[in-house]
């Protein structure tokens, strides 16, 4: 694996302007074509690489590569380099079902600048043979429609395109015009050079040593440039830094965790580029990822904040990590959705201005939920948001039982405080009978799946996430260490029932797994209407959990608690 030298980094609070260090954004660029170099070498494909020039308008470096390729990479190239003239029909009759969505977009755009209409539906027919649910061009095709005031074929096109995917509002509302007899104007850009783009894209670093190098490699491998890398490194005690000096980056440190949303504010902070790019440092990022969330967000306006893509799991063979891929997923579907609740954190792309307006992240969210609380004040501020699932990630993540648990803890908790659940002590217990819910319905829909090697952690959850609860509540002095301790044993006693039953060591099992979130206090009775209620319902689901299952779970149980230890 080659990496840049070692460079120098700026770390000074800086303030903003429209426009990266250009010696960094230079050297971005020259690794970002080496990359894509050695990815067509692999691959057997220019494409991203003919991507890469065409956004920097390159048609010299374009037409160079012309000669070089060979199918569908020569059409790309004399899609780009067409100029005036209209699309020759035998260019397109080169076009079939494989072509990709950005190269149907690319000849779509080409085809409506010179008003080939009847070009444009073949492209359309073509993006949704073999089952394709790609909307780019219909979505294309029925603003274009609208802008030139042919109602009703704008009007049918707008049908065709949510009758693929209903969830979008924008061509809901475009729908709504229509048969109200309007006509919406857009203003779009048909040039098939993509809009140009000044992207910062950032990584915020807490102990990633294991994953960042591969994430890094993965970011300079994009086929749209990157005017400039950030890495906040949220006072990491590994050698996260260390690894990421050979590249051209800028590193801002923090002298002590802070947290994630003030890591990303640091980022907003610094970035000197109207758009801002994010991903988890676990995340790889597929080389078109930025292209196509650029594709969705180049004919917008500032109304529309931000567009996310998809992420796709790489480790799912262990349990804890099936267990997150099933019960964690972050991956919305293969439907474009505007607008959808949030982007996920782990990759999105957004308007700067848009997040300044808002007034950025939410610092009492130090380890989750930063994103959903970000896009629920985007949309409250009239700003919408895209999903499209061409924007392709990976999700490099390994999880133990310990972690995948913690992390699963971490996603739920700040949801649930910030909806109020955790006022006091009593709302704090009472929450404990939500969580036991859950764990029930994910102990039933994982038998009904046949997921039978994630049971123990469905039942686990419960104890791990109601203990983490009290612990936090105990540290918020809203319970005494003893009172915290006394509902703890309460909870755990309340597997006797099952033990009894069935004759094995749930107590035990569980009691080991879990022993270090005990509150090391002697218990002190804590009697409320909240805990009996929990208690209750623990009895009232636990008399459904047959032989089989129990004896399932008792020795799934046994073979974490030798495997895993106790949670830390």
């Amino acid at each position: 694996m080659k990496h840049a030298s070692k460079h120098d980094h700026t770390v000074e609070i800086r303030d903003w302007r429209d426009g990266a260090s250009p010696e960094l954004a230079a050297d971005v660029r020259a690794l970002q074509e080496e990359r894509l170099t050695a990815h067509a070498h692999e691959t057997g494909s220019l494409a991203e690489l003919i991507h890469f020039h065409a956004a920097l308008g390159d048609g010299e470096r374009i037409q160079r590569l012309r000669a070089e390729t060979a199918a569908l990479d020569t059409v790309l190239c004399d899609l780009l380099l067409g100029g005036d003239a209209p699309v020759p029909g035998a260019l397109l009759e080169q076009l079939d079902g494989s072509a990709e969505p950005a190269l149907l977009y690319t000849a779509a755009k080409a085809c409506l600048k010179h008003g080939q209409l009847d070009a444009v539906v073949r492209l359309v027919n073509l993006g949704l043979e073999r089952g394709g649910r790609d909307v780019s061009v219909l979505n294309l095709l029925a603003r274009h429609l609208s802008n030139r005031g042919a109602r009703e074929h704008a009007l049918a096109t707008a049908d065709a395109s949510l009758s693929i995917s209903e969830c979008q509002d924008d061509l809901a509302a475009l729908r709504g015009a229509l048969r109200e007899g309007k006509c919406p104007k857009f203003e779009l850009h048909l040039e098939p050079v993509p809009r140009r783009h000044k992207v910062t894209v950032y990584l915020p670093v807490y102990n990633q040593e294991r994953y960042i190098d591969r994430t890094m490699e993965a970011l300079l491998c994009q086929s749209h440039p990157i005017a400039e890398i950030l890495v906040v490194d949220d006072g990491s005690t590994d050698r996260s830094t260390e690894f990421v000096e050979r590249y051209p980056v800028v590193i801002l440190r923090h002298a002590e965790n802070r947290g994630l949303a003030i890591a990303r504010n640091t980022a907003l902070r610094h970035a000197r580029t109207p758009l801002l790019a994010s991903f988890d440092t676990d995340v790889m990022p597929s080389p078109g990822y930025l292209r196509y969330v650029l594709m969705e967000l180049e004919n917008t306006g500032p109304e529309v904040a931000g567009a996310g893509g998809r992420l796709v799991e790489l480790n799912a063979l262990h349990p804890p990590d099936r267990w997150r891929a099933v019960h964690m997923e972050q991956n919305p579907g293969d439907l474009r959705i505007h607008t959808p609740d949030f982007l996920h954190g782990n990759n999105s792309v957004f308007r700067r201005e848009a997040l300044l307006q808002v007034g950025g992240y939410d610092t009492n969210l130090r380890t989750n939920a930063e994103d959903t609380d970000v896009c629920r004040r985007l949309r409250e501020d009239g700003r919408t948001l895209t999903y499209t699932p061409n924007a392709l990630t990976f999700h490099a993540r390994t999880d133990t039982l310990h972690s995948v648990l913690r992390a699963k803890w971490n996603w739920a908790f700040w949801v649930r405080k910030g909806n109020g659940e955790y006022d006091d002590a009593a709302s704090v217990v009472n929450a404990a009978s939500g969580l036991l819910n859950l764990s029930a319905a994910l102990l039933n829909r994982d038998m009904g799946r046949n997921l039978l090697g994630l049971l123990h952690i469905d039942f686990l959850m419960f104890f791990y996430d109601t203990l983490q609860d009290l612990n936090w509540a105990v540290a918020q002095g809203m319970l005494a260490a003893a009172e915290g301790r006394f509902v703890q044993e309460s909870l755990l006693n309340g597997l006797e029932y099952l033990d009894d039953r069935h004759g094995g060591r749930l107590v035990a099992r569980v009691r080991t797994l879990v022993a270090p979130l005990l509150q090391q206090a002697e218990p002190t009775p804590f009697a409320t209407e909240p805990l009996r209620a929990v208690l209750a319902r623990m009895a009232q689901m636990y008399e459904t959990i047959d032989e089989p299952v129990y004896q399932e779970l008792d020795r799934q149980l046994a073979e974490a608690a030798q495997a895993a230890g106790p949670a830390t």
